[in-house]
């Protein structure tokens, strides 16, 4: 898989208050140390407790912070200074707040031109997020999904090879987050690395190819899903759902409504099979991954 990115020992700590020293300033905290490399096409989950340190690693990719030590190198291996990870990066923020009578159109084509990106970007770029019909809307208009859409738009504009999202999932509801995903999802397939960094961890099971665990700055554990699973020895008990009568098991069995039930711990057997009666077998395999869970057995020894 190509590489479209790649940051080695990559350290960046913001200043604070010196609580000692009026007037001074120290370091706190921020991000220590991060080997990290993004292959084209890729769909990544940056997922950490609050203060983790997110932010500040997107920041640092997207050239926004500039690099106090280690370096970030592009697809052909050259380090590359924050102004330049600006031109070559696409970033979206955490909710940009799009308000007043302007138009998306209007919006678009003045930051494509003070980007001194081309006017013929724009169109793409609406059509790419499914923006077309609300090109015209005055921005308090437009729902939170549009909103989100707009601010996709604009990280687009330059056609970047790497998409960074900041918490794109929040104030989305349900239907207006599967649309995001699906165009990320369209992204990634046309070669653009996706990183989604987001509290809502749901939203990333089942779409992202490979997971990136950050605890207090550090990047503590990456991999698919499954993987980092089995790597970090979190359990993950067998789960069958059966419709029909309730299935008299020595097992736990939970209530999914609609005549549907799951049955938690034991194998799919003969003997449990016996024991289910007349109900029919809908699923069964080994418990999916909970992305809460992976973080917290992966920061479980930090903290005991």
């Amino acid at each position: 898989m190509q590489v479209t990115l790649q940051l080695e020992g990559v350290t960046f700590r913001h200043l604070v208050p010196d609580p000692h020293r009026r007037f001074r300033r120290r370091f706190g905290p921020g991000i220590h140390a991060i080997d990290l490399s993004l292959g084209e096409g890729e769909l990544i989950g940056l997922v950490g407790r609050n203060g983790a340190g997110k932010s500040t690693l997107l920041k640092v990719m997207a050239g926004i912070l500039t690099v106090q030590d280690g370096r970030v190198l592009d697809r052909k291996g050259t380090p590359q200074p924050a102004h330049a990870l600006r031109k070559m990066i696409g970033h979206m923020p955490e909710q940009v707040r799009w308000q007043g009578t302007r138009t998306p159109l209007a919006m678009l084509q003045e930051l494509a031109v003070m980007d001194g990106g081309r006017l013929d970007l724009v169109e793409g770029a609406i059509r790419l997020v499914g923006l077309q019909e609300q090109t015209m809307l005055p921005l308090d208009a437009l729902s939170q999904g549009m909103r989100q859409r707009l601010t996709l738009a604009s990280a687009m504009l330059g056609s970047p090879d790497v998409l960074l999202l900041d918490e794109p999932y929040n104030g989305l509801d349900p239907a207006a987050a599967r649309s995001l995903t699906r165009v990320l999802t369209r992204l990634a397939q046309r070669g653009v690395s996706v990183v989604i960094s987001s509290h809502h961890l749901h939203q990333l099971e089942g779409v992202v190819d490979r997971l990136l665990l950050l605890d207090r700055g550090r990047l503590i554990a990456e991999g698919p899903a499954d993987g980092l699973a089995d790597e970090l020895g979190l359990e993950r008990p067998w789960e069958t759902i059966v419709e029909g009568e309730r299935p008299d098991v020595e097992a736990e069995v939970e209530d999914l409504g609609q005549g549907r039930w799951r049955i938690r711990g034991p194998r799919l057997t003969a003997s449990l099979m016996g024991s289910i009666g007349s109900a029919s077998v809908i699923e069964h395999g080994r418990r999916k991954v909970n992305l809460a869970d992976l973080l917290d057995r992966a920061t479980r020894g930090e903290e005991e």
